[in-house]
């Protein structure tokens, strides 16, 4: 079975993926951002959304298709260019405009058209609202994210030399519970003075 589904995934992903990135009026780039937001918690914490916002808007070049583009190649499981072998990229990718489940997350219907559906609706709501203004008002990040991570990420994210920036939003997210920007040393670091989240600058000297 789960070879089976990890072929579906791949079939609908790579047809997804580039119907993405043709024409330009063609993409899609706000379903994008809600499907990577929603693969990386923005169910639980609403700004994670602006999260993934901000960092495709400030690395992703600007036109929707350079954005588009640049979210596939930084989340290549959720838009179907790598095999997802487990987590949420087994139905983050079948998320649709139409609110239905995605065919390979094993929910109750009505579970999912009760608790689920309409936080999946107000995760397109923001990054449609976000795209359509190229809003810069909700960015969680004081300063350009390169990337964003989770706690478990943190570590291996120092290791290539990334920091942590301290991007908390206003849903309660704490560093040790969502996600956070991260960014180069060099993006930390500006007049002489470190920008990034205060317990990281210890780990920055160097």
């Amino acid at each position: 079975m789960r070879e089976l589904k990890t072929l579906v995934f791949l079939c609908v992903g790579l047809l997804c993926g580039l119907y993405a990135t043709t024409a330009e009026g063609s993409v899609d780039l706000a379903l994008q951002i809600a499907r990577v937001s929603a693969n990386e918690g923005s169910f639980v914490y609403r700004s994670t959304t602006a999260l993934v916002w901000q960092v495709v808007r400030e690395n992703g070049g600007n036109t929707k298709t350079k954005r588009a583009s640049f979210l596939a190649r930084h989340s290549p499981r959720v838009n179907g260019t790598k095999a997802c072998l487990r987590g949420n990229c087994f139905w983050s990718p079948f998320l649709s405009r139409s609110g239905a489940k995605p065919i390979t997350l094993d929910l109750n219907d009505i579970y999912w058209s009760q608790k689920v559906q309409p936080v999946w609706l107000r995760t397109l709501a923001d990054a449609d609202r976000f795209v359509a203004e190229n809003s810069t008002k909700e960015d969680p990040c004081p300063i350009k994210p390169r990337t964003w991570g989770g706690p478990l990420d943190r570590e291996g994210a120092l290791a290539r030399g990334l920091y942590p920036i301290g991007c908390l939003g206003s849903d309660g997210c704490t560093r040790d519970s969502c996600n956070d920007g991260f960014t180069t040393y060099e993006g930390c670091m500006k007049e002489g003075v470190w920008r990034c989240e205060t317990a990281s600058t210890r780990l920055s000297l160097r």
